[in-house]
């Protein structure tokens, strides 16, 4: 982690040590790096969860881009090119039987199991871990 300094205020240097820390803020007894690599796999795994919700709302945003298009063409007498996308594309799922809608709700309700996880193996998750992100459905 780098830190930059303001002018006028001193710089501490960061401390591995729970003795200088809230009590509250302490690492608890037998979390170590494994600890770490579990947090490091949720946030991944939210990561990649928001890419889902990314591909939706691109995927939304150009459907209704293509129905401007079907517009566009029917009001330049292309009636023949516009029915055929208006056909074919304007609408379609992205996999057939699913919208991106269904698919991310799906996700969601797979990934909500998380925070019922993490309290069976550690306990009561703190508002770091809450405010992070990292820990759904607590």
């Amino acid at each position: 982690m780098f830190f930059i300094p303001v002018a006028g205020q001193e710089v501490l240097p960061a401390s591995n040590s729970n003795q200088e820390m809230d009590p509250a803020h302490q690492v608890p007894d037998g979390v170590d790096e494994n600890t770490g690599a579990l947090s490091k796999a949720l946030e991944t795994t939210e990561r990649a969860r928001g890419h889902l919700y990314g591909f939706h709302q691109l995927t939304g945003t150009a459907d209704f881009e293509l129905g401007d298009a079907v517009r566009l063409l029917r009001e330049s007498g292309c009636e023949e090119q516009a029915a055929l996308v208006e056909r074919e594309i304007v609408g379609r799922n992205v996999i057939p039987g699913r919208s991106t809608f269904q698919i991310v709700e799906a996700c969601n309700s797979t990934l909500l199991t998380q925070g019922s996880a993490w309290r069976r193996l550690w306990g009561r998750p703190t508002g770091a871990q809450l405010g992070s992100g990292l820990i759904r459905g607590y």
